[in-house]
């Protein structure tokens, strides 16, 4: 399901690029050392081999969960814990029932997130990286009722 963010190895980075993608057996860490595992992410820092967390996440890819409590941490939790590592650029989060986007961004070195409302046109633009997932790539082989 949702085949750009569940295989990140397809993700179309530059060639050369310093970056990689990571998968949701990959964790980050955010505020005072909590652990997550985001649905996918992109990170410009190669982790050393005995690290319990990659460093330095440029991008977040969160899939909503069912369930109000699921979604609850998704949009609010997580929002404020991606927000308090300086790295992460990006947040975006993926509605699975709506297909939509939502993203959230900051230019490197501002602290607060700039909020944009759901999206279900497209692209996700990722100008960290110079490219941008279509909606239709994004949700390739998910039905819709």
């Amino acid at each position: 399901m949702l085949r750009q963010i569940a295989y990140p190895d397809t993700h179309g980075l530059p060639p050369g690029s310093p970056c990689d993608t990571y998968g949701p057996q990959d964790a980050i860490e955010t505020a005072g050392g909590a652990l997550r595992e985001p649905d996918a992410f992109i990170a410009c820092s190669s982790p050393p081999r005995t690290a319990v967390a990659v460093p330095a996440p440029v991008v977040v890819f969160e899939v909503l969960s069912p369930g109000p409590d699921n979604r609850r941490r998704d949009e609010a939790d997580k929002v404020d814990e991606y927000e308090s590592v300086p790295s992460i650029l990006r947040y975006v989060i993926i509605d699975p029932e709506s297909r939509s986007a939502r993203v959230f961004w900051r230019e490197p070195g501002e602290r607060a997130w700039h909020r944009a409302p759901a999206d279900t046109t497209g692209p996700i633009r990722l100008p960290e990286f110079g490219i941008a997932l279509t909606l239709d790539e994004v949700y390739a082989g998910v039905a819709f009722d």
